[in-house]
């Protein structure tokens, strides 16, 4: 499970605001289990070629549990999820293009489960968070540069 939620972070399955997506849908469950089942495909090909020792390692892992393969239905769109320029906003496309003509495969032993209003309070905090920081830095860069303290309490304009 470690492994899949780097690979989230690392190859930007986060870069998409899923819970607004999914607030449009009318069967947002179905559209989140297929969405997370071709992202973990597309992350599957992203941890081959990134950290091979490793996938062999969920390879084993895979065969010791007995987890099937991928359906011949989802074959159509493996092709495009395993192409190195792949991305979070190709698995979205192929969902939406492909909701009522795939079945969401069986959830795997080490997914875990997408809690897309999690991530979202998750980087709305990281946001601020880091744009406190942002001007906390640009504060003493014009510190520096005019050679005299600013006052803490006013907003450096820029």
């Amino acid at each position: 499970m470690v492994a899949y939620h780097w690979a989230q972070t690392r190859f930007g399955s986060f870069e998409i605001r899923l819970d607004e997506i999914l607030a449009q849908q009318q069967d947002a469950e179905k559209f989140l289990t297929l969405f997370h089942a071709l992202d973990t495909l597309r992350l599957q090909a992203c941890i081959a070629r990134e950290l091979p020792g490793l996938y062999r390692d969920l390879c084993t892992l895979k065969q010791k549990f007995k987890e099937p393969a991928p359906s011949p239905e989802i074959q159509p769109v493996l092709s495009t999820l395993q192409q190195r320029n792949a991305t979070a906003h190709d698995v979205l496309a192929l969902t939406e293009q492909h909701l009522h003509q795939l079945t969401p495969p069986t959830p795997r032993f080490f997914l875990g489960r997408m809690e897309p209003e999690k991530v979202a309070h998750c980087m709305a905090q990281r946001l601020a968070r880091e744009k406190l920081q942002l001007r906390s830095v640009l504060r003493k860069l014009v510190e520096e540069i005019k050679g005299k303290p600013l006052d803490e309490t006013k907003t450096p304009r820029f």
